[in-house]
């Protein structure tokens, strides 16, 4: 395994040379709306409930590819905390010297690491197909800020599928985040 790693990096960074990709990497805060939806289940169960969501993460970004890892938490009565991994592909588009606007499209996976007692983290982890646009103000020939908005569409778990079942109605669960980071170029 630590070969594969090992030439899995030199492959990398031999193509990152070869094609002129930008490597930086950096962390900051995100914050949003969390929302789920439950429709065709009858009252007094059909309604929206949204909730905030917080958290900080750290990527690394590759000119086309930006990966990270984090921590979200959403503010509901279940208080749901969860290690999320990002895989998102971009195209940056520079304006001027000093801004880049990109959007972004890609995948996540949150990985329930706190809930509610009673319920199995596993039950509640998440895959999460991702959307956006973002932009990078350079500071400094090597530093920039970064500025990101998404909408976060989250694929049924296992919890909601058994609720759909048990309810006979369907569940949707979306997020929009905004996010602001610090990153540094290599």
């Amino acid at each position: 395994m630590k070969k594969l790693i090992a030439i899995l990096v030199v492959a990398f960074v031999a193509m990152s040379t070869t094609f002129a990709i930008d490597m930086s990497a950096g962390g900051g805060l995100v914050f949003g709306s969390f929302t789920t939806k439950l429709a065709d289940f009858g009252d007094p169960w059909d309604g929206t409930e949204s909730n905030s969501m917080y958290g900080a993460f750290g990527f690394f970004d590759a000119t086309y590819i930006q990966v990270s890892i984090g921590y979200n938490k959403v503010n509901a009565d279940n208080e749901v905390g969860s290690v999320v991994f990002d895989f998102l592909g971009k195209y940056p588009f520079p304006i001027g010297k000093k801004f880049t606007v990109f959007p972004l499209a890609g995948i996540g996976y949150q990985k329930a690491v706190s809930v509610e007692e009673g319920i199995d983290e596993a039950d509640v982890s998440h895959f999460v197909l991702k959307g956006g646009v973002g932009g990078d103000f350079a500071i400094t020939e090597k530093l920039y800020a970064r500025a990101t908005g998404l909408f976060d569409y989250y694929l049924d778990n296992s919890f909601e599928k058994d609720y759909q079942d048990a309810g006979d109605g369907k569940l949707t669960t979306y997020a929009f985040e905004i996010s602001a980071a610090v990153g540094y170029k290599f």
